[in-house]
């Protein structure tokens, strides 16, 4: 099988500061949370995965209205939710109108969003999982959440400006203004008797596990619909159980990382208490709308540098794992200041992983030279590149993994990398009993 990757770069032509080597490598900045709901993952009602706080590699304080279409009080106050959540964006603030309560379905809520005309992310917690981590009372009721996890403010919307411009600052807010009219929410201390498909795991499903397992997704099986997450039923309870998936090899109790994939145990004895129900399928009217997922070629949009393989490189259909450098002689020509960088494998079904370099020594061309075949084999980097040596002329860039997420940098933020340097991959090659030509694989630099 034949498989070149290609990375790709964006970079900016904003001032950037170093970035954190250690944190590029790791794919995550370590950051702690508190057990708030914060880097919850969630899918809205016309199909965008959302993680809530944290947008990409940029974390927002994140203001979450409760609301529910049967309450005469969120009727009352709707006209008034896209005029906030236009506020909060201008303060640099995310708003999110999480529907919530008995009765609250898909259909329902997409319909009186549109009435309303809403033009916020409107979300169903059809798992309850948002409800009951952050525990709120009536409808409407607001939680600021900021953005190292704390709760800033807690209240009604007569209130929320003044919220709003603290936690711009991370300060926090408390109203001393009445509440306004407001509906009772019932106790959500036990656990769902009857869990459904449509009801309370499909939007589960589509926010943690559908990014992989989908058509041309890197996934072995799709998740995409009823039957297909039926037919995986026991598998999935498993492995949710175990915390095997969502992939996440940090331990729960070590802190909270951005872009982290963990669900919550509420999650996790739901989806046991569906499965050991029989996987009950509940209403198809009811149906959450399909994940939308990217066609695009590169997930943050046209790269300003594409960095390939320089040829591709044939799999076996059977044997050892093979490890294996690839090297883009003078792939950075010029100076850059690198603010995005993504990776996509020609064949993700045989990419295990990436490490990305850049070698300014030109040693890795030198060792490619004596390899008849494209790249080279060595334990370790061979030496062209070391972890522990000051006087490196090499450094690492990053690393990609299955479900690993582009890489953007915060305002400011980011990689300055002087030209001159060659371009190495280190791939991670498992071969499937397949042997076919494939598309190569790329490294995409947003960098301007």
């Amino acid at each position: 099988m034949t498989i070149p990757n290609i990375v790709r770069f964006r970079t900016t032509t904003n001032p950037v500061k170093h970035g954190i080597m250690v944190c590029l490598i790791l794919l995550q900045c370590q950051i702690t949370f508190a057990q708030q709901g914060i880097g919850t993952r969630v899918v809205d009602i016309v199909g965008n995965r959302i993680q809530i706080v944290m947008d990409g590699s940029v974390l927002k304080p994140a203001v979450i209205t409760f609301l529910n279409a049967e309450c005469d009080a969120v009727d009352e106050v709707s006209k008034k939710l896209n005029q906030i959540s236009k506020k909060a964006e201008r303060q640099g603030l995310v708003f999110y109108g999480v529907f919530t309560g008995p009765k609250t379905a898909w259909k329902t809520v997409s319909e009186y969003a549109s009435q309303n005309r809403f033009s916020f992310p409107v979300i169903v917690d059809g798992d309850e999982n948002l409800t009951r981590l952050l525990k709120p009372k009536t409808v409407p009721e607001v939680f600021i959440l900021g953005k190292h996890g704390q709760t800033l403010y807690q209240g009604g919307l007569n209130d929320i400006d003044n919220g709003m411009v603290a936690a711009q600052r991370n300060k926090a807010f408390s109203s001393n203004k009445e509440t306004d009219e407001k509906c009772p929410l019932p106790p959500f201390d036990n656990p769902i008797e009857t869990p459904a498909y449509h009801q309370h795991i499909a939007g589960l499903i589509q926010a943690n596990c559908v990014e992989c397992h989908r058509q041309n997704g890197i996934a072995p099986f799709h998740l995409e619909d009823y039957v297909q997450t039926r037919n995986f039923a026991p598998m999935i309870a498993y492995v949710t159980k175990e915390r095997i998936m969502p992939p996440w090899k940090a331990d729960p109790g070590s802190g909270h990382y951005l872009n982290e994939r963990l669900l919550s145990d509420h999650q996790i004895e739901l989806v046991q208490s569906w499965v050991k129900q029989g996987a009950r399928e509940g209403n198809p009217n009811t149906a959450i709308p399909p994940l939308k997922v990217s066609t695009s070629e590169w997930r943050l949009g046209p790269p300003d540098i594409i960095i390939s393989m320089p040829e591709p490189f044939d799999i076996p259909a059977s044997g050892p794992d093979i490890y294996r450098y690839f090297v883009a002689e003078d792939a950075i020509p010029k100076d850059l200041e690198i603010a995005t960088f993504d990776f996509k494998p020609g064949d993700p079904s045989v990419v295990h992983h990436s490490n990305f370099f850049v070698d300014y020594g030109k040693k890795a061309r030198k060792m490619a030279a004596k390899d008849p075949k494209p790249g080279f084999s060595v334990f370790g980097t061979g030496g062209f590149f070391s972890y522990w040596d000051k006087d490196n002329t090499a450094g690492g860039l990053g690393a990609w993994a299955p479900g690993g997420n582009p890489i953007r940098y915060p305002d400011g933020i980011g990689i300055k990398l002087p030209g001159g340097a060659d371009f190495v991959f280190e791939v991670h090659y498992h071969p499937t009993g397949e042997k076919n030509p494939g598309p190569e694989s790329a490294w995409n630099l947003p960098c301007q």
